[in-house]
């Protein structure tokens, strides 16, 4: 966990919350095929930081209404 200050840009009626690992969960509801959005996040290094790990990793899951498969994706950049 850093010691910068984290900042989400969602989009309108999505939520963040903060895990208890130091992870975050971003709920963004139904989404229709093909519906796409942008969710950005800012984090400003302190020299607090300088002998931390910090990584960019992302992970999406998601369900399938019409059945079959469920979709994910996942990334992960060490910074």
């Amino acid at each position: 966990t850093g010691k910068g200050d984290l900042n989400f840009r969602l989009p309108d009626g999505a939520t963040v919350s903060e895990n208890q690992d130091g992870t975050y969960t971003i709920t963004l509801g139904d989404l229709t095929a093909g519906q796409e959005v942008t969710i950005t996040a800012t984090y400003k290094v302190l020299r607090a930081d300088a002998s931390s790990d910090l990584t960019n990793a992302v992970k999406v899951n998601g369900t399938n209404p019409g059945g079959g498969e469920n979709p994910t994706d996942e990334d992960k950049t060490p910074e």
